[in-house]
């Protein structure tokens, strides 16, 4: 199929377009450039949000976009934008069309949704994501303010990266959710703290890290949370303690059913040459579980408190947690209200 001739205008308008970036950031001064200035006197700085090539009936033409469009009859005679553009010293004819976008051009570079317990996160440079498990705080001590906002999950989920990329640092990005191609700044929701697991070990006795919140990114505690609980050690949890937890998919309820556990967790991956970590300290509960939950909070059903975050599961109804309140005594941790 032989191809479409471009019409003339078009070789000697691109450049033009493409100049328009040297010019000051008002949407009139896209005409004012060379042989350009034959378009000053149409009254469309208030409505026009920029110009482009594009097509209309599959020919070449001049693509004016405005944030809406108004009939013929509420436009005055020089907000009309003719059918054809012609330039008598050029010689030019140049076709156009209008096209509606709606709300402005901006730049994406901020988290536009709320931050909440359940939801997919993750480092940047991590898998596909875990979850969230718990907005958290450092407490007011000394007369001094609450720690910034922040949330609280596995270290495997906020900490810990792919191999060939580097090894977790304060100050990465955390996203929601994870974008593993790319790094781009609206997935961005935190940064990671200096508290984190130090996963670069084959023996592991807590899994967890502590990220703040960025400014300007929303979030929201779930409603009736009543604290941390103080179950940690074995003989706190009696057998059949019902649990639930806050994952992506949805609430999962389970009971208790084991304490002081150690367990090999199959599939290491990052930057590590072992095969398997070995988990110890474990409490073990039965709960559905799927790939993703990773740092969910585990709630007590009869108080309503924080009791732990999980840490993995066979893809079944058997789960692994930790208790939460070593790491809240820690880190003088608080709910965020």
């Amino acid at each position: 199929m032989a191809a479409v001739p471009k019409p003339s205008w078009i070789k000697k308008f691109r450049p033009l377009l493409r100049a328009r970036g040297t010019m000051p950031d008002r949407s009139r001064e896209f005409f004012k450039g060379t042989s350009l200035r034959w378009a000053d006197s149409w009254g469309w700085e208030e409505n026009l949000l920029g110009i482009c090539m594009g097509w209309r009936d599959k020919s070449p033409c001049l693509t004016f976009l405005v944030a809406y469009k108004l009939g013929l009859g509420r436009l005055t005679k020089k907000q009309v934008i003719p059918e054809l553009l012609r330039h008598r010293k050029l010689g030019w004819e140049i076709p156009t069309r209008v096209m509606e976008c709606g709300p402005e051009f901006r730049l994406q570079g901020g988290y536009g949704g709320v931050l909440r317990p359940g939801l997919p996160v993750g480092h940047e440079n991590g898998r596909p994501s875990g979850t969230l498990g718990l907005l958290v705080r450092r407490r007011a001590l000394g007369g001094a303010p609450p720690s910034p906002p922040c949330v609280l999950s596995c270290g495997h989920v906020l900490a810990w990266t792919r191999k060939t990329t580097p090894l977790p640092s304060p100050g990465d990005f955390v996203e929601q959710p994870v974008d593993t191609l790319s790094n781009p700044p609206s997935l961005r929701v935190a940064r990671l703290t200096s508290a984190y697991s130090d996963l670069t070990r084959q023996s592991v006795t807590d899994d967890f890290a502590i990220a703040e919140i960025l400014p300007g990114v929303q979030f929201a505690q779930p409603p009736g949370l009543a604290g941390f609980s103080n179950r940690w050690r074995a003989t706190d949890f009696p057998h059949g303690l019902r649990v639930s937890t806050i994952r992506p998919t949805g609430p999962a309820h389970g009971t208790i059913f084991g304490m002081d556990a150690s367990v090999r967790l199959a599939g290491a991956w990052g930057n590590v040459s072992f095969t398997n970590w070995q988990y110890h300290n474990l409490v073990l509960y039965d709960v559905p579980n799927t790939p993703g939950d990773s740092g969910a909070a585990v709630i007590e059903v009869d108080t309503n408190q924080a009791l732990g975050i999980h840490i993995g599961g066979n893809g079944g109804m058997k789960g692994l947690m930790y208790p939460l309140r070593p790491i809240v005594d820690r880190f003088d941790l608080e709910l965020v209200p």
